[in-house]
């Protein structure tokens, strides 16, 4: 019986626990998007008009969001298959969950949190390295990329194949690593870590190479879903960008946005900031590039967050498994 009721105990912490922090959410959330002078002017304006929409284009760019999480929801269900199977649906959930954590830490370093609460309880620590193995490749499209799109941008280098050259060398040491993730564990014996703990690495070493690949396929494939859904959006407001200047504009953003160390939920206003800096090579019009920016945020941050916020509270252990 005290058993029962320990455990009913615990229950209604965790529940009350999950509620507090889903209503502090939502009063940080409402302080940053109504309360800052930014965002708020920019939602006047657009209520008022001042911006036109194709709904075609819209409906279009906004579809795009379901195959954005959903190739992360692929790519975290390929790399934890040896130690949990995941149907791809609860997989997508675990996702979303872990878009809310994420909003509330810093350049959302707490997304695996959330994703964990859908895995066993004696394979989260293998599940967070897993995860982070997943994080790593998406990293490195940002920055392959955005490195890329900034030598082409702004290198005044008189000699550019001195530059293209540094950039080929630097792109085939990070994948390197990359593909080696395992020989890493060098650096944990370093810093003397506990053999207790060294024992979980081994999740990282069953990686192998083909899948490594395949994860880091579908993370240039959900960047490039990125990049189309800014193209779509700017065709919904009516801008004449073209895909390659939205491309290279949007990899400069996103390189830029990584290495600002913010919070996802006080992201809109610096993401309005940096598009304007980065997006003005290509077009000078301020409102549609704070129209496009927002709304993605919108859609990709927002929307997602407040669903995973949902299924945060209300998740059972039943949700993982085949």
């Amino acid at each position: 019986m005290k058993r029962l009721k320990a455990k009913f105990n615990k229950r209604l912490f965790i529940q009350i626990l999950k509620f507090t922090v889903f209503a502090l959410s939502i009063a940080l959330l409402y302080n940053e998007l109504f309360l800052k002078e930014d965002f708020s002017t920019f939602i006047t304006r657009f209520k008022e008009g001042l911006v036109q929409v194709n709904i075609t284009w819209l409906v279009i760019g906004v579809s795009l969001v379901f195959f954005n999480w959903g190739a992360e929801a692929l790519k975290w269900k390929l790399l934890i298959a040896d130690y949990e199977k995941v149907r791809f649906f609860p997989a997508y959930r675990a996702i979303l969950a872990g878009v809310f954590i994420g909003f509330f830490t810093p350049n959302r370093v707490g997304e695996f949190a959330g994703r964990l609460v859908y895995l066993k309880t004696d394979k989260k620590i293998e599940g967070a390295l897993l995860t982070m193995s997943g994080n790593i490749a998406q990293l490195l499209c940002t920055v392959l990329f955005g490195l890329a799109s900034i030598i082409y941008l702004y290198d005044q280098n008189p000699w550019p194949w001195v530059t293209w050259t540094s950039f080929f060398i630097t792109t085939s040491a990070l994948l390197f690593l990359y593909f080696n993730l395992d020989r890493l564990s060098w650096l944990f014996r370093l810093v003397k870590v506990p053999r207790k703990l060294l024992r979980y690495f081994i999740a990282i070493k069953k990686l192998e190479k083909s899948r490594l690949a395949s994860v880091m396929l579908i993370s240039i494939g959900r960047y490039l879903v990125f990049a189309l859904q800014y193209f779509f959006f700017f065709k919904a407001f009516h801008s004449d960008i073209t895909f390659f200047q939205t491309m290279v504009s949007l990899a400069a953003m996103f390189l830029t946005q990584t290495l600002l160390p913010t919070l996802a939920i006080s992201e809109v206003t610096v993401r309005g900031s940096v598009a304007l800096k980065t997006f003005a090579p290509y077009l000078q019009n301020d409102l549609i590039i704070l129209s496009v920016t927002y709304s993605i945020w919108l859609v990709n941050m927002l929307v997602p967050a407040l669903t995973g916020g949902i299924l945060f509270l209300f998740n059972r252990s039943k949700d993982v498994g085949t």
